[in-house]
């Protein structure tokens, strides 16, 4: 993926592709983009791709500090207060925390609520029928 320039002057976007997309839950944009300052949502949208898109086979793909400063473009004081604003208001988690030992960063993923997230969603071929989502038509 090509490193997003923050020169607005030079860059023109050629449009969207299709059909790749990162599905993003409802709730992002319902709940959280009203209440989340522009740099927080950049954060909570670049976690959210890294997890939903990239990790959605094993529902476990964490983003690191300075993946994050890379995805949005944003100073790394920023995406500091950013990611304290995602933990504080809960949409985001620490996944595997700071071990200077084995030089492993902090690492973030999103928070689903208790009965949700990529483990409680795996359909089996028996219980499709049953857990039919009205939603999802």
């Amino acid at each position: 993926m090509p490193s997003p320039s923050r020169d607005a002057d030079n860059y023109s976007f050629d449009g969207f592709t299709w059909p790749r997309f990162t599905q993003v839950p409802n709730e992002t944009f319902e709940e959280l983009m009203p209440r989340l300052s522009g740099a927080a949502f950049k954060v909570l949208m670049a976690i959210a791709h890294r997890v939903l898109y990239y990790g959605r086979e094993e529902g476990y793909a964490p983003v690191g500090y300075a993946e994050i400063v890379a995805m949005t473009g944003l100073h790394k004081d920023s995406v500091r207060r950013a990611v304290k604003e995602c933990l504080d208001i809960g949409c985001i988690e620490v996944i595997e925390d700071y071990d200077a030992s084995r030089s492993l960063s902090r690492m973030y993923g999103l928070k689903f609520a208790p009965g949700y997230g990529p483990e409680n969603t795996r359909r089996r071929p028996d219980t499709d029928s049953e857990s039919h989502d009205p939603h999802d038509s």
